[in-house]
């Protein structure tokens, strides 16, 4: 089904039934740059094998959809599944998202999205969430207090240029495996508090511009940071002009080759 309905620009609505022994393995960028298409509903998809929905609706103007007895037990990659579309709330309900390790990008330039419920959503096998929520520029609170971040590697720009989130809850993440979190919060200017009292820094090399731009932050409690493999912090809180504190008195620096800028 890869390609099937890209850049067809007067499809407005879909609906897609299938049997129980549907043999598709991919729907990568089926409705991708459909400019017209606004409304999709999948009822009854026994896909068994399906291992991709990358840029599934990406660029499209999708606003409204729906899934329902859809079978995504195979399910690995959905990155760019729903980057640049037009949908104001994001629920992923009747997809089953166990096995998926690919989630990069998925939100990505939704700058419509007000809301987004992750009930449900089971991101413990996810490597790479890096760009999911980038310039989601309208959405005011993330609860991400469900997520199961244990296997992730990639954080890079996971929260760039949320320019209007004021309330992010990541108490719970594992960041044991995380390798990059660069420009993770760049740019979030309206975030006043960040928790970042889970975090745990042991395998990460990259924290270049992590909190570039964090207008709101008065504070920012990194003291527990484990910084021995980190290689980049340049940028890591430049232009954070209301910064007041930060404490890095334990920050290992040794193997660092760049802190240029770092409190520019």
């Amino acid at each position: 089904m890869d390609y099937m309905f890209k850049e067809v620009h007067d499809i407005i609505s879909v609906e897609m039934k299938s049997d129980k022994n549907c043999q598709i393995t991919s729907m990568i960028s089926v409705f991708e740059n459909c400019e017209s298409f606004y409304n999709f509903t999948l009822i009854g998809f026994g896909a068994d094998n399906l291992k991709s929905m990358q840029k599934l609706f990406y660029k499209s103007w999708l606003n409204q959809y729906s899934f329902t007895s859809f079978n995504t037990l195979a399910l690995e990659d959905i990155s760019y599944m729903f980057a640049s579309t037009y949908i104001e709330n994001f629920n992923l309900k009747g997809i089953n998202t166990n096995r998926v390790t690919e989630m990069s990008h998925l939100l990505d330039d939704c700058s419509s999205l007000e809301y987004a419920d992750f009930t449900g959503f089971d991101t413990s096998s996810v490597k790479d969430m890096s760009y999911m929520f980038h310039s989601c520029t309208a959405i005011k609170e993330l609860d991400l207090s469900g997520f199961k971040t244990g296997e992730v590697v990639n954080m890079s720009n996971m929260f760039q240029e949320c320019i209007s989130l004021t309330e992010l809850n990541i108490k719970s993440f594992d960041t044991s495996k995380v390798e990059d979190m660069s420009f993770m919060f760049d740019s979030n200017i309206a975030l006043e508090n960040l928790d970042l009292s889970s975090f745990v820094t042991t395998n990460l090399k990259n924290m270049s511009s992590m909190f570039l731009y964090c207008d709101g932050l008065e504070y920012i409690d990194v003291k527990n940071f484990d910084t021995r493999n980190v290689v980049n912090t340049s940028g890591l809180f430049a232009s954070s002009k209301h910064l007041l504190e930060v404490d890095i008195s334990n920050f290992v620096l040794s193997n660092n080759k760049d802190m240029s800028k770092m409190f520019f």
